[in-house]
């Protein structure tokens, strides 16, 4: 064999030991290439889960937290009771504790209150879990008091339609100087008058207590005039009613401390008492309102509609009226700032609300 023969030899052997060298690297890389993409597949897998168990638990508590709001305002009196040095009791239950939802996820409310002897900020904590086991998510929101009658009025009577005062009918306000807020005409004939601390009106004489012809209550759409003291609108108020009439209204003899949604007309006559001093009442008539005989109201009474009063009824508090008013006999309409004031803070009337930005997740 010539030396040139042997140099090919040589070459070609080299070469095929850098083929195999080239061979073997591009399979091991290939290997390992599968391997990473094999474990990465595995890991993005993984991931995906935790993630959708972890949305799960997200949703769960979400779930848990809004039912806990709604909870709390239908029975915050139960989960109020008995705080020991201040602060609320743990309050378990099968509403409220490791409550299963239908896709198998649980939530878990638990009440506090953060600052001791103070029952009208509280914390909300719903820990959500996935239907596994493997997923939490625990979220936060403070709820704090407010009342639905968030504006008691200021004045014994405010009446979008006109007023008829006759025989013996008192409208009395004595700790202010307004008496009758009217967007139509007041009539007044007998012995009707109006009485503050300072004057009044009667049948030969219109004072300064009188306002009439006023034309932004006249103008007011029933939402308007209802915000004027209500919050959250009527729909609100009518759904979270402690009391709600079709029919056989008469039973509202006797209640107290609540909110009363008659949604008819409806008609009180003979001994009937709503309210007390101590524990007025929201009364709203979806209708008209007549009321004769030993009728008396403490609280608010609001109608939408007209509102008929004779004999000896009395509304101790305050009355707003979507129509028309007629009073006659020995009816009163006394203002009591005092009773008002009192129903703004009945537990019954109120409701807990979010405080805003105070909701958290961890």
């Amino acid at each position: 064999m010539s030396g040139y023969e042997m140099i090919n030899s040589v070459l070609r052997m080299e070469r095929g030991a850098a083929t195999l060298l080239l061979t073997v690297v591009m399979l091991l890389t290939a290997t390992l290439i599968v391997l990473f993409a094999a474990s990465y597949s595995l890991m993005q897998q993984k991931i995906g889960a935790n993630q959708y168990r972890n949305q799960k638990a997200y949703e769960a508590a979400e779930a848990g937290l809004e039912f806990g709001i709604v909870y709390l305002n239908q029975n915050s009196a139960t989960i109020l009771a008995n705080p020991v040095l201040g602060k609320i009791p743990n309050f378990s239950n099968s509403s409220t504790t490791n409550v299963i939802l239908g896709n198998g996820c649980q939530y878990s409310i638990v009440y506090s209150n953060p600052i001791a002897f103070n029952y009208q900020l509280i914390l909300i904590t719903s820990t959500g879990t996935s239907a596994d086991g493997t997923g939490t998510k625990v979220i936060q929101q403070l709820v704090q008091f407010g009342s639905s009658f968030d504006n008691p009025p200021t004045n014994p009577m405010t009446i979008q339609g006109s007023v008829t005062l006759s025989g013996n009918a008192q409208v009395n306000n004595l700790t202010g100087s307004t008496t009758v807020i009217t967007g139509s005409s007041l009539s007044m004939s007998g012995n009707a008058d109006t009485n503050t601390a300072t004057g009044g009106s009667n049948a030969g004489h219109t004072g300064s207590d009188v306002q009439t012809n006023v034309a932004s209550v006249a103008s007011m759409n029933s939402a308007a005039f209802f915000a004027q003291y209500f919050a959250g609108g009527s729909a609100a108020l009518k759904n979270s009613a402690n009391y709600y009439y079709t029919s056989n209204y008469a039973n509202a003899n006797g209640i107290t401390g609540a909110s009363i949604w008659v949604d008819q007309s409806a008609s009180y006559g003979g001994n009937t008492t709503i309210g007390s001093s101590l524990s007025p009442v929201v009364l709203i008539v979806n209708g008209n309102l007549s009321v004769s005989g030993n009728f008396t109201v403490y609280g608010f009474v609001y109608v939408i509609g007209n509102f008929t009063s004779s004999g000896n009824a009395v509304v101790n508090g305050s009355l707003a009226v979507t129509g028309t008013m007629t009073g006659s006999g020995n009816d009163q309409t006394n203002f009591n700032s005092t009773i008002l004031n009192t129903l703004k803070q009945l537990p019954s009337i109120g409701y807990y609300g979010r405080v805003g930005g105070s909701w958290k997740d961890f």
